[in-house]
């Protein structure tokens, strides 16, 4: 998409269409991981916390950004 937003007129309807898809799909997977990521895919996160508080603060930080984007 940010290939074919180069090539096309910045002022083009298809341009902002593009932009559009390409903030979507940003949003799909960031959504995807906080529903569906395994807790296993997770690593660092803040110290002296149990592993399970920082997958959950994870899961709602990507949650959050998938919200978020599509808003852009």
């Amino acid at each position: 998409m940010g290939g074919a937003m180069i090539l096309i007129d910045r002022n083009a309807k298809i341009n902002g269409l593009c932009a559009t898809i390409l903030f979507m799909n940003m949003g799909a997977i960031g959504a995807w991981v906080a529903v569906l990521g395994p807790s296993v895919g997770f690593s660092g996160g803040i110290p002296f916390l149990p592993n399970e508080y920082n997958v959950m603060f994870a899961c709602w930080l990507f949650g959050c950004g998938a919200l978020i984007l599509p808003f852009k």
